[in-house]
This record gives structure tokens, sequence and C-alpha cells, in this order.
């Protein structure tokens, strides 16, 4: 039987896109007669926990504790108990020792996936010269290596040095289900405090300054100056939480302006809502909350930074800005706002490119197909429809 172990660094705690595609793949792998072993940092709870275990996948937990021999002998332990023929590494930094440690435990399969945007520049030579080496020496025992957009294969190539051969593009998967859904605009509006006929924009993020907030909020202030009937929802929490709230008091936008926190139904706020700002200012790996919000059918306004922009076509599915440019990107909130039908026709477009481009079922297909060709198996299987 064909063991696949997944080394996944992730507290999971949420049955969100990425914990749902753990479970279908599971579920596929089952469907293929394999063994699926999954290692996260701690373990499930919950519903997340029934619906792995219902796969029949096993389950373990290893801690990010690299630096500690304590840990590094319980990844060798688990790497020689399981005995993978494949291994999968997702979320780990790419300097993880773990890839050149399950070499030398007899894996001779690894699979590693890149969720992440690259690590800046260092500005000293030597200390890059040192970073570039350890990453190859870290990467060496790396059979095929996922991107998970285009933006990110490239950085691979050229800060990295791997081959082109080695690299495979598979956009993130989302449920098409739970976001492709009708909601109830006025009773979730009324819920959120967003006066009748008011064009709603949301956005949503972890709350940290390189996500560019602050700029969400200068720009609306600038739509609000208008005399426009606007309102903002911001979904998230984080360290500069306190300084948005404090941002959005200083402009007189407090009324207008719904901080909500962590929420569970992100899928049914996007629903209520008119347009998703992404007002990023750095270089996302892929952008999720842009792919979900094309599933809700509302356009993007987003920065033109990473892999967004193969997600979002400029003026067709939303509008493209330049990163921290406040004036740029209120001009694109007006021209929405001004332009309704418009917006409303990019939202439609948006729809139907991410029910093409984002599910689940092929972001599966294709790693299984991966798993295939590592594995050097001949018997491929196409997963659509199973």
């Amino acid at each position: 039987m064909t063991t696949v172990l997944s080394l996944i660094a992730l507290t999971p705690n949420k049955l969100g896109s990425y914990e749902e595609f753990e479970v279908l793949l599971a579920r596929r792998m089952r469907l293929l007669g394999w063994r699926s072993v999954k290692i996260f940092n701690d373990s499930p709870k919950g519903d997340l926990l029934n619906a792995i275990l219902d796969t029949g996948c096993e389950l373990n937990t290893l801690p990010q504790h690299f630096s500690k021999i304590s840990s590094m002998l319980h990844a060798a332990a688990l790497f020689r108990n399981f005995k993978p023929d494949l291994l999968h590494v997702s979320f780990h930094p790419m300097t993880t020792p773990l890839s050149i440690l399950a070499r030398t435990c007899g894996v001779k399969k690894i699979i590693f996936t890149d969720h992440f945007s690259g690590m800046p520049p260092l500005n000293s030579a030597p200390k890059e010269l040192f970073r570039s080496i350890r990453n190859k020496f870290s990467m060496f025992p790396i059979n095929k290596f996922i991107a998970v957009s285009r933006f990110v294969a490239h950085r691979l190539e050229t800060r990295s040095g791997v081959s082109p051969h080695k690299i495979r593009v598979i956009y993130n998967g989302i449920n098409t289900q739970r976001f492709h859904n009708k909601t109830d605009r006025a009773l979730i509006r009324e819920s959120l405090g967003v006066p009748f006929g008011d064009f709603l924009f949301i956005a949503v993020a972890h709350l940290i300054k390189s996500k560019g907030i602050h700029h969400f909020l200068d720009a609306g202030k600038i739509l609000l100056a208008k005399g426009l009937n606007v309102s903002f929802v911001i979904v998230g929490t984080g360290p500069e939480l306190d300084k948005l709230q404090d941002q959005a008091s200083a402009l007189n936008m407090t009324p207008k302006v719904h901080f909500v926190g962590l929420r569970n139904d992100v899928n049914l706020l996007m629903g209520s809502a008119d347009a998703l700002v992404c007002p990023s200012l750095w270089d996302e790996a892929f952008g999720l909350v842009n792919a979900e919000a094309m599933l809700c059918g509302i356009p993007v306004i987003a920065s033109r930074v990473g892999g967004i922009p193969e997600l979002i076509t400029d003026r067709k599915t939303g509008i493209l800005v330049a990163p921290g440019n406040t004036s740029e990107l209120a001009n694109a909130m007006l021209q929405i706002v001004a332009n309704q039908e418009q917006a409303r026709i990019m939202g439609s477009v948006a729809q139907e490119e991410a029910l093409r481009r984002f599910s689940l079922e092929r972001m599966v297909e294709d790693t299984i197909t991966i798993y295939q060709e590592v594995l050097n198996r001949r018997e491929l299987i196409h997963l659509t429809g199973t």
C-alpha cells in the first residue's frame, strides 16, 4: 500500500478552505487504496477532527521546535515509524531541515509546497550568499515543488535556483458551494448596522501594516468627503486594530466603518457586500480573499503585487492599483460606485472565472497527478466527479 505522509506546519482550529482541501485529498487517496498520514503542529479539534478521521486518515503531531534535539528525534521517529513512500511538506519554511532528515531516514520521494512570497533580499551580500547556500542545501532532497502562483514559481527559480522542470503551479482551491451561495443581503447589512442603500466595501485581512488597511480608510474618507453613500466593513484582527480604529475615529468615519473582528461567516459577509478591497503593500503569494470574493460574485479592487494579478483581470473582474497609492485606490473605488451596473457585470464574470479556476476538486486532482508522477505510477486518475 502506498503511504503518503503530509507534514503541515499549521495548528488547525477551523474547517477553512485549506483544511477542507486536506480532508478531500485524504478521501481521494482512500479511493486509490492509499494510506494517508497527516502531521500537524497540534491536534485538530471539533468538526475538523471528525472530518479528517472520517476519511480513514491517520493523525499525529510535530511541534515546530527544530532547534531542539528532542523535536528532531521525534520527527525522525515519525518518518521511521510510518515509512512513507512520499512526504509532502506544506507551510514549513524553505530552510526546514525536515527534508534532509526525512531523506536520511529512508524517505525517497519528497514534495514541498511553497505557500509564501519569499523573503526580502538582505542588505548584506555575505548574508544573502549564506542564505542562498543554506536554501540550496535544504532543497536538495526535494523532488518536486508546488507553487501556489506563477509569481511564487518565478521566485523559486530566480531567488532559490530551482529548475523550472521541478516546479508545478497549483492555485489554491476554495469550497465553491460555501462561497457560491445566495445571501440575505438586507438581513446581514441590517445586523452590521449598514444604512439602507449604501454601497458596501469589505476588506478581509490579518490587521498588520503590510495589509494596507490604513490606505483603505484614507481612500474611504475621500469618498465620504464627496458626499457618497458608502460604508465599510473590516473583517479580521491583529496588532494594528487599535491604530485603525483610532484612525477611523480621527477621520470622523466611525459611523460608516464597521470592525467586526474574526468571523466564521466571511462568505455571508462577502455576499452582502458590493466590492472587496485588498490594498496589500507586500507581495501576496496568492491572495485567497480575492478568489473568495470572486466566488461571491463581487468585483475586487486590489494592489498590483505578487500573485494577485494572476487572479484579477484588470477592468474585467476588478481593478488593479499601485500598492500604497491612496489616490489611485480612491479613484478605483469611485469608479465602482459610479458604474454599479458595470461592477455587477465584473462580479458575474469574476464568479464564472473563480468557479472554473479555484475549486477544491481541481486542486486535489492536480495534487494527485503530481503524486502519481513523483511516485512513477502509471495509472493516472481523473478525480472530477468521483
